[in-house]
């Protein structure tokens, strides 16, 4: 009886823009379902548990979109049918969050993002973590990740220069109405 269903997950922040804008662009496109942001292709699978043995382009897991004709298909119905148990982060990104996507997009399911990021593809596979503050400030990004305040320092320097931290409170603090209290909440 709907017409979306959302699913959603707490490892994000936001809104610092209104959510309507979102669901009035993407409520334009013609998919069966949509996200916010992507994660690039990878050669490998760190969960050491995705059933391509490889990280494929996918939606992010932490919003994701699905329209009556995705939900109401059978296809969708045996993939939660069949989900086998996840006991771990790594279980959930590796046996859901990196299959998801490629798996209705074979079958022929059409989907796409809110936020335009091909062009960062050869910049970093994850840039809601490496710049975040580029999504949010030139593509209207409503969310951030959780983790930004408190993630691996390492993967952060093999990624960048670490300045996207401070970038990103910065820009929340001087040029967002959202209150930075809930990012010192959560760390």
């Amino acid at each position: 009886t709907y017409d979306e269903i959302i699913l959603l997950n707490s490892t994000i922040m936001g809104p610092i823009y209104p959510l309507k804008e979102t669901f009035d662009k993407m409520g334009k496109k013609d998919l069966d379902f949509w996200g916010l942001t992507e994660f690039f292709e990878f050669p490998a699978d760190p969960s050491g548990c995705c059933i391509y043995k490889y990280i494929p382009d996918h939606i992010q897991s932490h919003f994701i979109a699905c329209r009556k004709t995705l939900v109401s298909s059978e296809e969708f119905q045996k993939y939660w049918n069949e989900m086998p148990m996840i006991n771990n982060y790594w279980e959930a990104v590796g046996k859901h969050e990196m299959i998801f996507t490629k798996y209705f997009g074979d079958l022929g399911y059409k989907w796409g993002l809110s936020v335009d990021m091909e062009d960062l593809r050869d910049y970093n596979g994850y840039p809601l973590m490496m710049c975040p503050t580029k999504l949010i400030a030139e593509r209207r990004c409503p969310v951030f990740k959780r983790r930004s305040f408190f993630h691996e320092v390492k993967d952060y320097m093999s990624n960048t220069a670490g300045e996207q931290v401070s970038e990103l409170y910065d820009y929340i603090r001087e040029k967002t109405n959202y209150s930075e209290d809930f990012i010192w909440d959560t760390i």
